[in-house]
């Protein structure tokens, strides 16, 4: 089905908790299904062009550095490393396979993207269809950085036009559609130098902090939403 929906009876009021649906998760939910997993989504569904590159042997020759290694499931930058040799690359892969269940299997080596401009797309949707975006960019101190590993210093942010942004809205209401998504979400985005496509560095299927501290950017983004659904919908 489009969505997974539960209904309780409370006090004679009918009470329903929408959730996204399944292909929501395995495109999006990281913690779930793993970081390498929703860049093999983005591939296999013509979003190739946005997902970053992935190697899975830390031998591999193809291996451009610098790179980032991270577990398949994590947050908030834990356990994130910026490597830029094949020795580092090798300490880094064993320190996070210690750490995470499967080994070697649960870290991921990707390609970092440089540059000061990262983009959040903060979105509502209803059944796969955009009901509100909202872009913002933040610009930081360095160029390449773990969020919460001493560098990179606090970011400034602007809220900005949805046109500006490297995901374009009509890119942004195919990616909702594929997934049939319901609810809000978020997307990272960081600029390339070289190619004209952003990379995807994270996608989540929740309301993001940067929008749910704003009360005026949270009340557009919940009203957008409530007035998609249709007349008999309930939002909890």
């Amino acid at each position: 089905s489009i969505q997974r929906q539960s209904r309780a009876e409370q006090d004679g009021v009918s009470l329903c908790v929408l959730a996204p649906p399944l292909s929501t998760f395995q495109a999006f939910e990281s913690a779930t299904h793993g970081k390498a997993r929703t860049h093999q989504w983005l591939r296999e569904h013509g979003f190739g062009q946005y997902a970053l590159h992935e190697w899975s042997d830390p031998d591999d020759k193809s291996i451009v550095f610098p790179v980032v290694v991270k577990p398949q499931r994590g947050f908030a930058g834990k356990d994130v490393r910026i490597v830029h040799t094949r020795d580092e690359l090798h300490y880094a892969v064993d320190s996070a396979a210690a750490h995470q269940q499967g080994g070697w299997r649960g870290v991921v080596i990707q390609e970092a993207v440089a540059g000061q401009h990262e983009w959040g797309v903060y979105f509502a949707a209803t059944r796969g269809v955009v009901a509100s975006t909202i872009c913002i960019r933040f610009t930081f101190n360095e160029p390449l950085f773990v969020r919460h590993g001493g560098t990179g210093g606090a970011p400034s942010s602007k809220v900005m036009p949805c046109s500006e942004c490297p995901f374009s809205p009509e890119a942004m209401s195919r990616l909702v559609h594929a997934t049939s998504f319901h609810g809000f979400g978020c997307l990272g985005l960081k600029s390339r130098p070289v190619l004209e496509t952003a990379a995807i560095f994270e996608m989540n299927t929740r309301m993001c902090g940067s929008i749910a501290y704003n009360p005026r950017l949270l009340s557009e983004q919940v009203r957008a939403l409530a007035a998609s659904l249709p007349e008999d919908a309930c939002m909890v």
